[in-house]
């Protein structure tokens, strides 16, 4: 290969240029990476202070308390076992529901010793065995709920008659059972007593001619066919006390079984929860004095959003039951306005509850606006249009939820919508 030749003088010129480049290149870099000592100063200085302010409203102030809550339904109903049979030891035999399991008018929900507790809707607890004869209030209350459930077409007259008897009937064969019948006693005796009086009527000498219903033997049978029909009138199928549950609101659900099948039942056999949602929950004790019956309260649920409501009710709590930190022990209920979803059942909420509001409005500014001097004289500052800042002595009134009413000493010095300093931004 033929390599290139070239001048000397040529070789000499293009290095010098080179040199020239690379040494205006090392001199942007250098300077690009040197910071000046004041520079490195005024970037280490802390940034500016920006005041952080608010504007003065006018308002009513509230006070309230807040605590936790649970979402759950409105009432709790224990539920028994039924009376056992005379001379026998009760033992659980069915139990066919599960925790969270729903429960409707005619539902089967237990069984002891063969026998079955079943749940209609109703207020009046059972207090007396129900059965063909009988008048009241609790009779009608149970035609009406066997009204509800499609097994009874009669008149709600609170007469327990052959109508409701057949009702009755019907409740405990859907089930498979046969209801514990009441008066057969009695009309047996009476269909033999009208037979007796049959035949004596049929042999007695010098009957022939007379009025059948009047005189001797003919009286006798008269009278045993009236017995026969009182007999029957208040002879069926009864309701035995504690076989037959009345829930105020159904459906119900399953919040806790409390017998197992092959066990003796105690106290009860399970729990049942029914009625709409409402939230329960435990204050601390200082805070639990401050709310009243009928309070207006905010419900703070996710994903639902914000409901109003109004504190129902307070209970002590169980004995041994845990404590909350503050050792509150007083559980109130709070009713939303608007029905809650079924979904939110079981849910954690925020209650806030109002206990107090200021008598009138007046202005209002953050607690945190306001500045004690050490001889315990209150002010706030305000800054003006065009930046500049003055103190302005006020009066505190009324406090609550961090907000604090206040009046200006001095008349006009403090209005609405003036902007006072809560804090500085550093």
């Amino acid at each position: 290969m033929r390599a290139w030749r070239g001048r000397p003088s040529a070789w000499f010129s293009l290095g010098a240029s080179l040199l020239v480049a690379s040494g205006i290149g090392i001199g942007v870099l250098v300077s690009s990476a040197v910071t000046s000592p004041a520079q490195v100063l005024a970037d280490s200085a802390p940034p500016r202070e920006t005041l952080l302010t608010e504007r003065v409203i006018v308002s009513k102030v509230t006070r309230s308390v807040t605590f936790d809550a649970t979402v759950e339904r409105s009432h709790s109903l224990p539920v028994p076992a039924p009376t056992p049979v005379e001379g026998s030891a009760p033992i659980v035999t069915r139990m066919p529901l599960r925790v969270g399991g729903k429960v409707t008018a005619g539902d089967l929900i237990a069984e002891v010793s063969g026998r079955p507790v079943l749940v209609l809707e109703g207020l009046l607890p059972a207090y007396r065995t129900l059965k063909p004869g009988l008048e009241g209030p609790d009779v009608r209350q149970l035609q009406r709920a066997l009204s509800r459930a499609g097994l009874f077409s009669g008149a709600v007259d609170g007469v327990y008659g052959p109508a409701t008897a057949g009702a009755v009937s019907d409740l405990y064969r859907l089930h498979g059972l046969e209801p514990v019948m009441a008066g057969l006693d009695e009309v047996k005796a009476a269909k033999e007593a009208v037979a007796a009086a049959e035949g004596a009527r049929d042999v007695a000498p010098g009957e022939r001619g007379l009025d059948p219903v009047e005189g001797g033997a003919s009286s006798e049978l008269r009278k045993a066919r009236a017995d026969l029909a009182a007999a029957r009138s208040v002879a069926g199928a009864s309701v035995p006390v504690g076989e037959v549950v009345f829930v105020s609101d159904l459906p119900a659900f399953v919040s806790a079984v409390d017998a197992g099948v092959g066990t003796p039942p105690g106290e009860s056999l399970l729990t049942l929860s029914a009625g709409p949602l409402v939230l329960r929950g435990t204050p601390n004790s200082v805070d639990a004095i401050e709310i009243k019956r009928g309070a207006q309260a905010k419900i703070l649920l996710s994903p639902q959003g914000d409901v109003k409501g109004k504190v129902s009710t307070s209970e002590r709590k169980p004995t041994g039951a845990s404590e909350q930190p503050g050792g509150g022990n007083t559980i109130f209920t709070v009713v939303p306005n608007t029905r809650l979803s079924d979904s939110s059942k079981g849910r954690a909420a925020r209650v806030i509850v109002t206990v107090d509001t200021s008598a009138e409005a007046g202005l209002v500014v953050p607690d945190s606006a306001l500045s004690v001097d050490a001889k315990g004289r209150s002010s706030v500052t305000v800054m003006r249009s065009g930046g500049t800042i003055s103190t302005v002595a006020v009066i505190p009134g009324f406090t609550g939820d961090g907000l604090s009413r206040v009046d200006p000493v001095e008349a006009g010095a403090l209005v609405e919508g003036d902007r006072i300093v809560v804090g500085v931004d550093r």
